[in-house]
């Protein structure tokens, strides 16, 4: 596996890791919630479809040379690529999440 490619799994991992811990934490600790399912449903599938639009975006950045642009074009392309994938990563969850009543 390249070096690039190691990082980038890493980076993967150690992000959704302490996205996972900081929610279990606080869930546990600040608002009590941990026994509750529909808490660990919401978890998995915003993680779930969290890898998945990361790796989408990643790729969409790679296609589109993004990081071979002059620094403002990079800014400028990251900022509007970013919306646009929070967006649909938002409309992805509500969706799932309204479907089976996790809301």
């Amino acid at each position: 596996m390249k070096k690039r490619n190691q990082l980038y799994w890493l980076s993967q991992a150690g992000g959704w890791a302490a996205y996972v811990f900081l929610n279990v934490f606080l869930a546990a600790f600040v608002f009590k919630k941990t026994g509750d399912p529909v808490f660990w449903w919401r978890l998995l599938i915003f993680v779930g479809i969290g890898i998945l639009v990361t790796h989408l975006m990643r790729f969409t950045i790679m296609t589109l040379d993004v990081l071979l642009k002059p620094l403002q074009q990079q800014i400028l392309s990251l900022i509007i690529i970013t919306a646009v994938f929070v967006l649909v990563e938002a409309v992805i969850e509500t969706s799932i999440l309204s479907s089976f009543d996790l809301w």
